[in-house]
């Protein structure tokens, strides 16, 4: 490392803030517009500005010591969650399980961020406590830190950040055209929209050749009004619901050898080094690759039970997810917008049987869950509506993904002063 780069703790470079609770018994603490923040709310989002909860002035004024401004960077310090780093987006609060740094002037808050998110595992070792390790305050403000020159942070956080934004971008298009491709699928579908302004004589809004394929009257069922000729069926019969395998600790290999084993840990953060691997042959049925349809359900209701698109590649299943396969091929776009759409009635179903934190979905709650099925035609409209914005939404999944490969390539170099910035050198 240059000898530019100087060697110090975190509680040289500002000031060390733990994060405190308001009371819970205390009515109008919380529901005001103040952040928050708890390690469930450090998801992957490198800026955090939308919280699960909020806090009012008041209850503010109660933990007034424990309030951060923007750009302060947070870390997660006890338990499981140990080591997630994230950046205030806006003035809040972070409960206790969080340690936070307000990083001075004469140096960069988004370098100390870099730094600290490249250093999970270095920090877990640094914890106390065997049941439940803890970094408390003081060891907190312990943690070393090599940094350059405050120009050269910045430059090292300007690169990194700028493919961080681009990554960012694509998530934000994203769930734009998701909510596109909803909004098709609940007006089709749910609300029945194209149907009610032809019984009511009005103009569907739709193309004509379109327009033809929906009925022009209700009919009643267990459902309740449904449009007239479409069918009632169970969500378990409208595709192939595969769980994934058991996996034993000795069917893990090595060194990364053979295909990743797949948990809703990947589904939610990729490939990481935490992922297992296996060189055993389960054959086909628990195969999985790129653009399957994975169900999540099993785990902590609000956090587990989900619908992702996998695009990582050839992989192993592994038990608590469904690989869901469509009948038809032309169900598939139509599929994934019901299991998402679905998704608040899994979560309340997964959290009606909630024990010890968490809930599940079974074959015989997918049977037992009805839905009303369009005719194949009416599917096919919207699959041919739906696949353009399914196709743009995979690539840039795609595209995101060789970004983030990108920074995860250079963070550790820039980081550790094995490359150096151009801008910085001059």
């Amino acid at each position: 490392m240059s000898n530019e780069w100087i060697n110090l703790v975190l509680g040289d470079i500002g000031k060390i803030i733990t994060g405190k609770t308001p009371s819970t018994k205390i009515p109008g603490n919380f529901g005001g517009e103040l952040p928050f923040v708890t390690p469930r709310d450090m998801d992957g989002r490198r800026i955090i500005k939308v919280t699960e909860r909020y806090i009012t002035r008041k209850g503010a004024e109660t933990v007034k010591n424990s309030i951060i401004p923007a750009d302060a960077i947070m870390m997660s310090c006890i338990g499981s969650d140990m080591g997630k780093a994230a950046i205030a987006g806006k003035t809040c609060i972070t409960n206790q399980q969080i340690n936070s740094i307000v990083v001075n002037r004469n140096h960069c808050s988004k370098f100390v961020y870099y730094n600290l998110s490249l250093r999970q595992n270095e920090i877990r070792g640094m914890a106390s406590g065997s049941a439940v390790p803890i970094l408390n305050k003081n060891e907190f403000a312990k943690i070393p830190i090599s940094l350059p020159s405050l120009i050269e942070q910045r430059a090292i956080a300007q690169v990194l950040g700028s493919l961080d934004d681009m990554i960012e971008l694509n998530r934000q298009m994203n769930e734009t055209l998701e909510a596109m491709a909803r909004a098709i699928f609940k007006s089709w579908f749910v609300d029945f929209d194209p149907v009610r302004a032809k019984a009511e004589g009005r103009d569907t809004g739709l193309p004509p050749d379109i327009a033809n394929l929906f009925p022009d009257s209700f009919e009643e069922s267990e459902l309740g009004l449904i449009p007239r000729g479409w069918e009632q069926i169970a969500v378990f019969n409208i595709a192939k619901f595969v769980n994934g395998a058991a996996f034993k600790n000795d069917d893990f290999s090595e060194s990364s050898k053979g295909r990743p084993i797949i948990k809703i840990a990947e589904l939610k953060n990729g490939i990481t080094p935490q992922t297992k691997f296996t060189s055993k042959e389960l054959g086909p049925k628990y195969k999985i690759d790129s653009g399957e349809i994975l169900f999540s359900w099993s785990g902590s209701p609000d956090t587990s039970i989900d619908i992702f698109v996998w695009t990582l590649g050839p992989a192993w299943l592994n038990q608590h997810i469904f690989r869901v396969t469509e009948n038809r091929s032309s169900d598939r776009y139509f599929i994934y917008n019901l299991l998402k759409y679905l998704k608040p009635v899994f979560i309340e179903i997964a959290r009606d049987k909630q024990t010890t934190g968490l809930g599940h979905i079974t074959e015989k709650d997918l049977k037992a869950l009805k839905i009303c099925l369009p005719p194949e035609e009416v599917i096919m409209a919207f699959n041919n509506s739906a696949s353009t914005i399914f196709e743009q939404f995979y690539q840039s999944i795609l595209e995101s993904q060789t970004l983030s490969k990108l920074r995860d390539l250079l963070l550790p170099k820039l980081i550790s002063g094995e490359i150096r910035v151009p801008e910085a050198n001059g």
